[in-house]
């Protein structure tokens, strides 16, 4: 609405004769200068989560039977996980730094085939190996870890599209499906996940069959746009931390 330029005031002037009648007197008033509409305070959009960790735990938690129970208890108990889950996995900056400290010592000794030493950095209760995402553990103890080699041949859930499955040594395990790319180079990102369902199947990264407090990705990508990544889980034996699993993720194997 627009304001008029000014404001006209009538007042009865009267003189100080009596007999005289009372005149009116216009009196005009500066108008109020008009006030610019101030404008809302903008709102910053919610900063999106680069590293997906929210949209990983949502999806590991819709494929995990726990909470499958069409009711009230089990929906309540999923946001819980999920919340929970979220919080556990945000690390500060001295942390992060010591889980690529553990990455580097992880990879030396799996590109040098040391796996006596590989068996020092994992935890009391073993090493997880998962040939592809959703596979179960293959349990290995850091004895056995340490005496790594050419002998005994069993099959590795590989996400290969064949109809069997590989049956490999523990060396050739290693060699094939956990570090056939220099992960050495690679850069290490923790607690940074992909959009889910990424390579060869949709099953998560994530696993309740080993307690995992930070996941580090280890990505490669050759020339003709093949990738891996080396999942290394982490988590702490008491106040060290230590190597508790490796997944293998990729494109075709």
């Amino acid at each position: 609405m627009k304001l008029a330029a000014a404001v006209a005031l009538v007042v009865a002037g009267c003189s100080s004769d009596p007999q005289q009648a009372c005149a009116p007197i216009k009196i005009v008033l500066p108008a109020a200068a008009p006030q610019p509409r101030r404008a809302p305070a903008p709102t910053s959009p919610a900063a999106p989560d680069a590293c997906n960790v929210r949209a990983t735990v949502e999806d590991f938690a819709a494929k995990t039977t726990r909470f499958w129970l069409d009711d009230d208890h089990a929906a309540r108990a999923q946001a819980g996980f999920v919340d929970g889950t979220v919080a556990s996995l945000a690390v500060t900056d001295s942390v992060a730094e010591d889980a690529k400290q553990l990455a580097h010592d992880v990879t030396a000794a799996l590109k040098a085939r040391d796996y006596a030493a590989l068996a020092k950095l994992v935890g009391h209760d073993g090493l997880c190996l998962r040939a592809s995402k959703g596979a179960a553990c293959r349990w290995m103890s850091a004895k056995e870890l340490a005496v790594c080699g050419h002998g005994r041949r069993e099959e590795w859930a590989v996400d290969s599209g064949a109809d069997t499955l590989p049956r490999l040594d523990c060396a050739d395990a290693f060699a094939k499906i956990f570090y056939n790319r220099d992960f050495a180079k690679a850069t290490p990102k923790v607690n940074c996940f992909p959009e889910p369902g990424r390579g060869n199947n949709s099953a998560s990264i994530l696993t309740d069959e080993v307690k995992t407090v930070m996941y580090v990705e280890l990505y490669d990508e050759d020339d003709r746009g093949l990738w891996r990544a080396l999942w290394l889980h982490l988590a702490y034996d008491d106040v060290d931390l230590k190597l508790v699993g490796l997944t293998s993720e990729y494109w075709g194997i």
